[in-house]
């Protein structure tokens, strides 16, 4: 899955020109305002969640697995769009704690598949990880760069790993997990002494 991902706008003359973003993002999470491309290939700001009937009671939904995308009720007739972003966080587990990881492709612009149903939010589509990063997590955005975007809101299928073997990663600290939580410090790398050992407090700063 995706639970939270960042988007830099300060370093991107033709995103910052749009005026939908007001600042860099490093802590985007579900129900946040979030800037992505639509039918046309136009830019919009949608709410990142879907609120579907799922088990007779409406349930907010972030992600959607690729696989079963459109063979699901409540997404097979939703119009494509693509999430802006540079980066996202995953979270490993280890010893019964969750250790967040950032993940980016050398801060290089980049999209994630999703679906919107237009007034309700959107849905970011994730994919199975490639496998040098299957350890954090079993899942990651199903990721686009402009010659797959096309493709994507074609209603094509984007080609498999070509664009997974550029991700790096490496962990941070674990106030990420607080939503209210924003700056650049939240990108910054942590040695792997650090990792769950004193960053408690992290979350309550």
């Amino acid at each position: 899955m995706c639970g939270r991902y960042t988007l830099s706008i300060s370093n991107r003359p033709e995103l910052n020109a749009l005026g939908l973003q007001a600042t860099n993002r490093f802590n985007i999470a579900p129900q946040s305002r979030v800037m992505t491309v639509i039918e046309g290939h136009e830019f919009d700001m949608q709410r990142w969640g879907l609120e579907l009937a799922i088990a007779g009671s409406p349930r907010l939904v972030s992600n959607a697995r690729s696989e079963t995308l459109f063979e699901k009720r409540g997404f097979r007739s939703l119009p494509r769009c693509a999430f802006v972003a540079d980066g996202w966080y995953e979270w490993q587990r280890i010893n019964g704690a969750r250790q967040p990881w950032y993940h980016h492709m050398e801060g290089r612009l980049l999209y994630f598949a999703g679906v919107y149903d237009p007034g309700n939010g959107c849905a970011i589509v994730t994919e199975p990880a490639e496998q040098r990063i299957r350890h954090i997590h079993s899942r990651q955005p199903l990721l686009l760069d402009g010659e797959d975007l096309d493709l994507w809101m074609r209603e094509g299928e984007r080609p498999a790993g070509r664009l997974e073997s550029s991700i790096e990663c490496y962990p941070v600290a674990q106030k990420v997990g607080n939503a209210r939580m924003e700056g650049p410090e939240l990108i910054q790398p942590i040695s792997s002494f650090a990792m769950l050992e004193g960053q408690t407090q992290d979350l309550f700063d």
